[in-house]
């Protein structure tokens, strides 16, 4: 007979759904929670702000931000270098108070130079985002919980997403600029609040700062490495399938297939909850399998939609009906959804594998510098592609298959059992 003792201990809901243990670790989520809202608060409206508030066209807008983002794209071997010397906690607090100054300036400017100075203060911020959001990950979970880790943040900031496009899709119903404005002003104070909270987070296992000397050669050695540039190299080429829903589904659902104007946000909403929802527990079952499963299972349901989306929108036939328009429209946007659960994470720990200790802030800026690109590139490469939907359906499969093959040879050229574990973080 089995004592009480010995019988396995059953896990918590919440674990058995994905979440990791937080003891220790509740400050860096508020602060992460409390950055994230506010951001989703004001992102959703942002171009009607700039369309009421200014007397700029759509397009001069369109043309400001993708100038920003192009200015700011160098920005990211400064963003990995600040990293190294300072160490990614730093780094994010830093990142939150430049992104709160640039919105400020979006309150105070009055004509086109100070919008665009905000564009380009935000854009900065967000370079050094993406260079120490995987190492900040890192120091809140060990190297075996990483994937488990970075899907739980997620579900929380698409929990947020949710919450606040809400709230903001009321606040400004009206149209009204100060009802923008004051969302605005949400945002930053949450970005400074944001800050604060991380001034207190001490990590265990602290990341070892650089004092300079290195800088050079490392990069010289992290563009050399074969695994990096594979795996920033399959970044680049999945950057189009990962911004279908924003710029592709509105032009084919709405405007080709007749659907209702609100199917657009409704199935971008859509996204987020099932990511809320499923994204912790698709990681744990995935995690069963080598990253080498996550990632194939990752392009077959890429694959699947783009040859749902072949079967119903070829050139010269008859656009579907509303309901099986509808349909159609659902099950991508859920195979694309599932697509993006199963690569966001085991990209991310690839990347933090191939990155020693000393490297990680370099190697997430190398990475998310090819990231900024294919996103810059991909609105260009999919609008021009979209007049011909045979053709783009399946440069899309092709393209997802050639990121699958580098990204599969990226993670088998990783280092055996990647860098060593941290051990767990606390707050002083």
């Amino acid at each position: 007979m089995t004592s009480p003792a010995s019988r396995p201990q059953r896990l918590p809901l919440l674990a058995r759904w994905g979440m990791p243990p937080t003891a220790g670790r509740k400050g860096p989520l508020l602060s992460v929670v409390l950055d994230t809202f506010g951001a989703s608060l004001f992102i959703p409206v942002s171009m009607l702000f700039f369309i009421n508030a200014t007397d700029l066209s759509a397009g001069r807008i369109g043309l400001l931000l993708t100038l920003s983002t192009l200015l700011a794209l160098p920005a990211g071997v400064l963003a990995g270098e600040v990293v190294q010397r300072w160490g990614p906690t730093r780094a994010m607090i830093m990142n939150n108070i430049g992104a709160a100054f640039g919105y400020g300036l979006y309150l105070v400017a009055d004509g086109e130079a100070g919008i665009f100075a905000g564009m380009l203060v935000i854009a900065l911020a967000e370079r050094l985002f993406l260079s120490c959001w995987p190492p900040f990950l890192k120091q809140l979970a060990d190297d075996a919980a990483f994937e488990t880790w970075f899907s739980f943040l997620e579900s929380l900031k698409a929990a947020c997403f949710v919450a606040g496009g809400a709230i903001a899709s009321l606040a400004v119903a009206g149209g009204s600029v100060t009802a923008m404005k004051w969302l605005i002003v949400c945002n930053i104070a949450s970005s400074v609040a944001a800050s604060l909270i991380l001034l207190r987070f001490r990590p265990a296992a602290a990341f070892r700062p650089e004092r300079g000397g290195q800088g050079l050669r490392e990069w010289l050695t992290l563009l050399r490495d074969r695994p990096s540039v594979l795996l920033s190299l399959g970044n680049v080429l999945f950057a189009p399938v990962l911004m279908l829903s924003a710029i592709v589904f509105p032009l084919v659902f709405v405007a080709d297939w007749g659907q209702p104007a609100w199917l657009a946000p409704a199935l971008t909403t859509l996204a987020y909850v099932l990511v809320t929802v499923a994204q912790p527990p698709v990681t744990r079952l995935f995690s069963r399998w080598s990253r080498a499963t996550s990632l194939a299972g990752c392009t077959v349901a890429t694959c699947a939609a783009m040859a749902l989306l072949l079967v119903f929108s070829r050139s010269h036939m008859a656009a579907p009906g509303p309901v099986v328009g509808m349909t159609v429209a659902l099950l991508t946007t859920i195979l694309l959804t599932i697509t993006g659960m199963l690569y966001f994470p085991s990209v991310n720990a690839v990347l933090l594998d191939l990155s020693g200790p000393s490297g990680m802030g370099r190697s997430a800026a190398f990475f998310h510098t090819g990231t900024t690109l294919g996103n810059a590139v991909a609105p260009a490469f999919l609008t021009w592609l979209v007049t011909g939907p045979e053709v783009l359906w399946t440069v899309l499969a092709g393209l997802s298959v050639a990121s699958l093959a580098c990204l599969l040879a990226a993670d088998r050229l990783t280092p055996a059992g990647g860098p060593a574990r941290e051990p767990a973080a606390r707050t002083a």
